[in-house]
């Protein structure tokens, strides 16, 4: 299988180094040159933990290199913040039957991607899907190097057009056991990183100011944030019920993705995860547990509750103690639903569920 991986961070890295170790061609882009530096000069990409592998890739910053006519998969593994710029820039080079896959695509990703192919003056016929989390709980060491520390199982993938989902979960099986097909209200509204990273970074943020270092979950998430967590996943799960979809409470995701798990509360897992056990905080306020999540994530999950009339009190306190935290406004700057969502959001959903290719986007938009 060819392969192209965007975005040279951890996900990527890890993505690129284990399908390249399984014998496919991959080709992995980064912007700038700092991520694949490594790469370009030792011609492989080294993964440490759960692994132990090396793959052979080739690494380029031009786009037309690592996209070409006869890529059949493309793993997108950038931040949810560059997806805009990116599918403006992928058009010119998609061809007919490649499949775009976020990783993962944050709140409405997959649809708010394909929308902005659209916008973009798209016209080629391709498979646009997402998975509900990061494949991997991962870190990387180096441009180059990553360390897995543990590989998520069950993991939901969906697709529009969502009948070609059977070969999507073939292609993605390369890269971990368990996906499974899943409508894409539950990839949007599943991955948990939205509920479970803000509250720990503001409950802890006058310790990352101060450059302590602590164990992410094990030290930050206190009984007092796990509740918080709690609260924010009711929320949650009560905006897909709106949606006619039904979520797993979040301690039973844990337990599905995370085996090894032991735990009969958000805080007990919390500090029994052994794939979350040397996870230590970052040192600054400005990382993707806040600047990706926040407008990606809850933004659009927010602006979702309000087109169905649900409360999220929870949701939208953690929106504002971010904005005010980091002095940004996420509510104006983050993901919007407004241009796809029409004035009923839930009819909108069914009708893109039955779109038999991504150009009929349009259709919903005149």
């Amino acid at each position: 299988m060819k392969v192209a991986v965007i975005g040279a961070g951890s996900a990527g890295t890890a993505i690129a180094g284990v399908l390249a170790s399984k014998n496919h061609e991959v080709v992995i882009y980064n912007r700038s040159i700092e991520k694949i530096e490594n790469i370009i000069k030792d011609g492989f990409i080294r993964v440490t933990g759960v692994y132990d592998l090396k793959g052979y890739v080739t690494a380029t910053r031009d786009l037309g290199t690592a996209v070409r006519k006869d890529t059949e998969l493309i793993m997108i593994a950038t931040t949810s913040n560059a997806h805009d710029e990116l599918a403006c820039k992928l058009v010119p080079f998609l061809h007919d039957g490649q499949v775009i896959i976020l990783n993962p695509g944050g709140t409405f990703g997959t649809i708010n991607f394909a929308s902005k192919l659209v916008d973009s003056g798209h016209v080629k016929d391709v498979i646009i899907g997402e998975t509900e989390s990061l494949i991997y709980a991962v870190r990387q060491r180096k441009s180059g190097l990553v360390d897995i520390a543990g590989e998520k199982k069950n993991l939901g993938i969906s697709v529009l057009p969502s009948f070609h989902k059977d070969r999507v979960k073939k292609m993605l099986d390369n890269l971990a056991d368990g996906f499974y097909p899943a409508d894409f209200v539950v990839t949007s509204l599943r991955n948990p990183s939205a509920i479970t990273h803000p509250p720990i970074m503001l409950a802890n943020a006058e310790k990352i100011k101060k450059g302590e270092r602590f164990l992410f979950y094990g030290d930050g998430a206190t009984k007092e944030v796990c509740q918080q967590i709690e609260y924010a996943d009711a929320e949650r799960m009560a905006i897909a019920e709106k949606l006619g979809v039904s979520l797993d409470p979040l301690l039973d995701f844990i337990h599905i993705v995370y085996p090894a798990c032991s735990g009969n509360t958000i805080y007990q897992c919390s500090h029994s995860n052994p794939a979350w056990e040397h996870i230590y905080a970052p040192l600054a306020l400005d990382v993707r547990m806040l600047t990706e999540d926040v407008p990606y994530g809850l933004v659009p999950m927010s602006e979702a509750a309000k087109y169905l009339g649900v409360d999220t009190p929870v949701i939208d306190s953690l929106i504002d103690g971010t904005c005010g935290l980091l002095g940004v406004d996420y509510r104006k700057n983050g993901r919007h639903i407004k241009s796809w969502a029409g004035q009923d959001l839930s009819s909108s959903i069914e009708q893109i569920k039955t779109i038999g290719k991504i150009s009929d986007l349009n259709n919903l938009k005149s």
